[in-house]
């Protein structure tokens, strides 16, 4: 049974699409497996580069070195963070 993955965070910043063999058995531990491994990277880019530098905002205008985000992703991603909404659920 081949298994698309799709991984799409809440705020549609990054779309993400790999297709693996699995059989069906195991089918629905790999998605939780990758939604957990997608929701800590995540949080990891929230508190190293966004929360810890929110009193410099300067700071927040450029990607971190070495993740392949693009400007404009980590620009919403960014914007989606500070956000009131994620605050306050934060």
């Amino acid at each position: 049974m081949f298994v698309l993955i799709n991984l799409i965070n809440v705020f549609h910043l990054f779309d993400v699409q790999l297709i693996y063999n699995v059989d069906s058995k195991w089918k629905k531990g790999c998605l939780r497996s990758a939604n957990s491994k997608w929701r800590q990277y995540k949080t990891h880019l929230t508190q190293k580069f966004i929360l810890s530098r929110r009193d410099k905002p300067e700071e927040l205008n450029e990607p971190p070195v070495g993740f392949e985000i693009t400007r404009e992703d980590w620009r919403a991603f960014v914007i989606s963070r500070i956000s009131e909404d994620f605050i306050v659920r934060f």
